[in-house]
């Protein structure tokens, strides 16, 4: 649980000064994530003037900034809001369009060595080389697309037969 600091606008008698005007009250209390949202989470609007013109918050509900910050608030610990950052980064369309791009490089190394196969000059075991690590690569980068996109539809994780099967193809492509 973090701190939550709220100014009330109440009055107290002992509070008004001379002026007549009310101070706040800063009340140290302990919340829960739930509550600071509820309490703490409001931002301003953006100005038609000074922002994007969309009358729309910095955060909304859902966005990725929001479940950032509700990471950081609900994170114990640098580590575990590392960790759940890397979660909801790799659940956007982002990470999906990247892993798709990074696909054409074991697709090439695949190309590249079935074509030369037996045509490199300095070191025949180099095609081969080219063809295991492609196709392994190409295994683990689909692999790596479809649990990415199997998570963003449900938020159950992977079975022990999968992660054990993506350890192990991992294990064996840096060893490669």
């Amino acid at each position: 649980m973090k701190l939550c600091y709220l100014a009330p606008t109440f009055r107290k008698k002992a509070a008004i000064p001379p002026t007549g005007a009310p101070t706040p009250v800063k009340l140290k209390m302990k919340v829960s994530g739930d509550e600071q949202r509820r309490l703490c989470g409001e931002q301003e609007k953006y100005s038609e003037r000074g922002g994007l013109g969309l009358g729309v918050g910095l955060t909304t509900y859902g966005s990725v900034a929001y479940q950032l910050k509700d990471a950081n608030m609900e994170a114990s610990g640098t580590v575990d809001f590392v960790c759940r950052a890397a979660k909801i980064m790799n659940r956007t369309i982002v990470m999906t369009v990247f892993l798709a791009c990074l696909s054409t490089l074991p697709v090439i190394m695949l190309i590249m060595g079935v074509q030369y196969i037996r045509d490199c000059p300095a070191e025949p075991r180099i095609p081969v080389y080219m063809v295991v690590g492609g196709a392994a690569g190409g295994a683990g980068i689909c692999w790596l697309l479809w649990a990415q996109l199997a998570s963003r539809s449900s938020n159950s994780s992977a079975s022990i037969p999968e992660r054990v099967l993506a350890y192990t193809l991992t294990i064996f492509l840096m060893g490669w």
